[in-house]
């Protein structure tokens, strides 16, 4: 599945085939620059392999093929319902579309309806505060849409933070859960002093699966808002990337293209 935004430059594409998947692995992560935006996601984890992701959404500038987004994500379950989680979600301080995370989570949740894998509970883990807003303001994007925790209302909805539990025994057993602040300490933490991450939960269950692909298309086609995006603590950054990525499009001539390393 891929998309070009010409008026916008962006190349927006769902990678399904392996091998692109692991030449992606070795030209981005293996170089070390989005190894640190992944662990921004999840800092406890050492090491993130595309190759388990269930939907990876690249983005690309359409004239050089330079990297300006990715998301990646797997699907999750507790004992009571499934849930995707957001494995890492990094834009480029060189993209200029203050929604084009908002726009690569919206193509996922499209990529995964075509194949029969509509997303009802999203689910991400995050340091940055930043991040955390960015994925809360989906809440008014799609219909009916819930949001934990949510700072505009001064009651705990008791249902999610029930939900939220459980995802936090999912992602990570290993460590306590403050469901209150809807953060994450170390185990021998029983002080609270060193939150570690948050969790974000976003439900749409409210709304059948026409509307929620309805809502997600509305994001993904909005009109560019051309501002400076995310800094490096929001979404991750790819500092210095410039070669383009395996199998995306480039106008350059081949001469120009670094073949990427074996």
């Amino acid at each position: 599945m891929e998309h070009v935004r010409a008026g916008q430059g962006l190349r927006i594409t769902c990678l399904n085939d392996a091998d692109r998947v692991d030449e992606l692995q070795e030209d981005i992560l293996g170089d070390g620059p989005l190894d640190d935006a992944a662990r921004a996601l999840h800092p406890w984890r050492g090491w993130l392999s595309l190759s388990e992701q269930d939907v990876i959404v690249l983005v690309t500038a359409n004239d050089d093929g330079r990297p300006l987004g990715l998301v990646a994500a797997s699907q999750r379950a507790t004992q009571q319902e499934p849930f995707l989680l957001l494995e890492a979600a990094c834009v480029s301080p060189s993209a200029r579309d203050r929604h084009l995370l908002q726009r690569m989570i919206a193509f996922s949740i499209l990529s995964l309806a075509r194949r029969d894998m509509m997303p009802t509970l999203i689910a991400a883990c995050s340091c940055s505060d930043a991040y955390g807003r960015t994925n809360r303001a989906l809440r008014t994007d799609f219909t009916g849409a819930v949001a934990f925790p949510d700072p505009d209302t001064p009651t705990i909805n008791l249902a999610m933070a029930r939900t939220a539990r459980r995802i936090a025994g999912a992602v990570r057993p290993e460590a306590r859960y403050a469901v209150g602040s809807s953060t994450f300490y170390a185990a021998n933490d029983r002080d609270g002093r060193s939150p570690q991450s948050s969790l974000v939960v976003l439900d749409l269950a409210a709304s059948d699966e026409a509307t929620i692909a309805a809502d997600a298309r509305r994001i993904f086609r909005r009109r560019s808002s051309h501002q400076p995006v995310y800094a490096a603590d929001a979404a991750g950054d790819w500092r210095g990337t410039k070669r383009p990525l395996p199998g995306v499009a480039s106008n350059r001539s081949p001469s120009q293209i670094s073949r990427p390393r074996r």
